[in-house]
C-alpha cells in the first residue's frame, strides 16, 4: 500500500515517430482513522490536558491539545471531586469572557456508524446558560442545562471525511455558562457479517370498492434468507382507514366515511412497503385503486324528512302552537311555529306551514345524514307573513355557511332554488328570521333536498 504523504508524479507520452512530452502532478494520500472498536476517537475530550497552572484554577486559551476555540476562548477549569465534574479535574465552560464555540475536528474518519456521547451542566445560575451541539453541522435538539450532569448519547452514522464536533455557549455572554465533560466518539461494531438481508419480489396492484371491507397480506413478497429472523412491516401511502399489521403483514380497515363521499372517479394510491430484520430493510411499491360505488342515475328522492312541516303535535293555540322541535326539525333559536291554514292560499302543499317569529326572531334547522358526494338542489316556498315588510326577512344556511338573504314584500309564495356540489357524508340546513323580532315573520313550506346525480358534468 502507497504510505500517506504527497507524492510528485512524472507522466510522459511518446508518439510513433519519437517525439514526446512529459508533465507532473501531485497525488496527496490521506491517512484514513480506522479506528479498533471500542477506542474513543475524541482527543483530550475529558479537557485533562490543558495549562491551568493550578488545581483548583481555571485558564483561558485559543487551543488546547484536541481543541479550538473558533468563537471566544476556550475556558477550562481544574475542580476535583464528581460534585463539580463528569470525569477527572477539568471541564470546559462555554462562556469564557463571553460566549465560545469549541470545536474538534477529526480528520478523514472512515464511513461508518458511531456512538457520540457528552456531559454537560448548569454553570452559574440557570439563566446565564445555554448550550449548541452539532456534528458536522447537524444540530442535537433538546438540551436543557441544569445542576448536576446530564450525559447525552447520539448514534451517528458518518459518510467519510473529516468529522467535526462543536460545542456553543447560547445564553447571555456574561462569563457565565454551561459546562461540558467527557467527550467521546467510539466506532460501533459492525453489522453481524452472517445476517444477509431480505429479499422481495413485485406486490401486485390491487383493486377495491370505496365500501369494500379490506383485508390481504403483503408478507408473501418478502423474504429472510437466513430463515432465523422475524421480519417487521411498515406501509407508507395507505389511503385514509386502512393500516399494515406490523407482524404479519396484513392490510386491512375500511375506507373512512369522509374519503368514500369524495371518492367519485377510481382514485389511485400509491403505496410503499419496507420490511426489515432489525438491520437491513428491503421495499416493494404497489398502486391500490379506488372505484366510487355506483349511486343513483337519476335525481333522489327528497331527503329533508317532513319537509312539508304536516307531522307535528296538537295545536293548542287555535290553529297554531310553537313547539322545540317536530319531526325532523329542531329550533337552536326560539320555537318551531307551526300554523295551519287550510287551502292553497294559505300554504304551497298540505295544511302546515311554520312561521320564522315564533314568539320573536328563531332558528330552525334538520341535519341530514348519509349523503353521497354529488350535485344537489335545495328547494323551497316561502311568502310574506302578514303585511308589513320590515317585520319579515329570512336567512338560509349550510352548514352554517350563509347561502342567501330573502327580503319578501309581498303575499303570495314564491319558490327559492340553489344547486350545489357536495362531498360531506352530513349536511344541516338552517332558516333564521332577520326582521322585526315581533311575533310575525317569513312563513316557509315544501322544503326539498334532492340529489340530482354525481356531479354537474353528469347532470349536463
Amino acid at each position: 500500500p502507497v504510505p500517506p504523504g504527497d507524492s510528485t508524479i512524472r507522466v510522459q507520452a511518446t508518439d510513433t515517430g519519437g517525439l514526446s512530452v512529459v508533465d507532473t502532478f501531485n497525488l496527496t494520500v490521506n491517512d484514513v482513522v480506522d479506528p479498533p472498536t471500542g477506542g474513543n476517537l475524541v482527543v483530550n475530550g475529558e479537557f485533562e490536558n490543558n495549562s491551568v497552572p493550578a488545581n483548583p484554577g481555571w485558564g483561558t486559551f485559543s487551543s488546547i491539545p484536541g481543541w479550538v476555540a473558533t468563537t471566544g476562548l476556550i475556558e477550562v477549569q481544574e475542580i476535583s471531586g464528581p460534585s463539580n465534574n463528569a470525569a477527572g479535574d477539568a471541564v470546559v465552560e462555554l462562556d469564557a469572557v463571553g460566549n465560545s464555540t469549541v470545536s474538534q475536528t477529526i480528520n478523514n474518519l472512515a464511513a461508518g456508524t458511531y456512538e457520540f456521547s457528552f456531559a454537560y451542566a448548569q454553570g452559574g445560575p440557570s439563566f446565564t446558560n445555554g448550550i449548541a451541539v452539532t456534528l458536522n453541522g447537524q444540530a442535537i435538539g433538546g438540551l436543557n442545562p441544569t445542576p448536576g450532569y446530564t450525559t447525552v448519547t447520539e448514534t451517528v452514522t458518518h459518510t467519510g471525511g473529516d468529522f467535526v464536533i462543536a460545542f456553543a455557549g447560547t445564553g447571555p455572554s456574561d462569563g457565565r455558562g454551561t459546562h461540558i465533560d467527557s467527550v467521546s466518539l467510539i466506532a460501533v461494531d459492525d453489522p453481524d457479517p452472517t445476517n444477509s438481508p431480505p429479499t422481495s419480489s413485485p406486490i401486485a396492484d390491487r383493486a377495491i370498492d370505496e365500501d369494500d371491507a379490506v383485508s390481504f397480506s403483503v408478507a408473501g413478497s418478502f423474504s429472510d434468507p437466513d430463515g432465523n429472523n422475524t421480519l417487521d412491516f411498515e406501509a407508507f401511502g395507505l389511503p385514509d382507514g386502512l393500516s399494515i399489521n406490523g407482524n404479519t403483514g396484513v392490510i386491512s380497515g375500511a375506507l373512512s366515511a369522509q374519503l368514500q363521499a369524495s371518492i367519485t372517479t377510481p382514485t389511485t394510491f400509491d403505496i410503499t412497503v419496507v420490511a426489515d430484520d432489525d438491520e437491513f430493510s428491503v421495499d416493494e411499491d404497489f398502486t391500490l385503486t379506488v372505484n366510487p360505488v355506483s349511486g343513483p342515475t337519476g335525481p333522489s328522492d327528497n331527503l329533508i324528512v317532513n319537509g312539508e312541516f304536516e307531522e307535528h303535535p296538537t295545536l293548542t293555540r287555535g290553529g297554531w302552537d310553537v313547539f322545540d322541535f317536530i319531526e325532523g326539525w329542531n329550533a337552536t333559536v326560539g320555537g318551531v311555529e307551526v300554523q295551519e291554514v287550510s287551502g292553497p292560499s294559505g300554504n304551497i302543499a298540505g295544511d302546515a306551514v311554520v312561521e320564522l317569529d315564533a314568539e320573536g326572531n328563531s332558528r330552525i334547522g334538520q341535519t341530514v345524514d348519509e349523503l353521497e358526494a354529488g350535485r344537489y338542489l335545495l328547494e323551497f316556498a316561502y311568502a310574506l307573513g302578514g303585511d308589513d315588510p320590515s317585520t319579515n326577512g329570512m336567512q338560509v344556511f349550510i352548514d352554517d355557511q350563509l347561502i342567501e338573504t330573502l327580503q319578501p314584500t309581498q303575499p303570495g309564495y314564491q319558490t327559492f332554488s340553489f344547486e350545489f356540489d357536495w362531498t360531506e357524508p352530513d349536511l344541516r340546513l338552517d332558516f333564521a328570521a332577520i326582521g322585526t323580532s315581533d311575533g310575525r315573520g317569513t312563513h316557509i313550506d315544501s322544503v326539498e333536498l334532492i340529489r340530482l346525480g354525481s356531479s354537474a358534468d353528469d347532470i349536463a
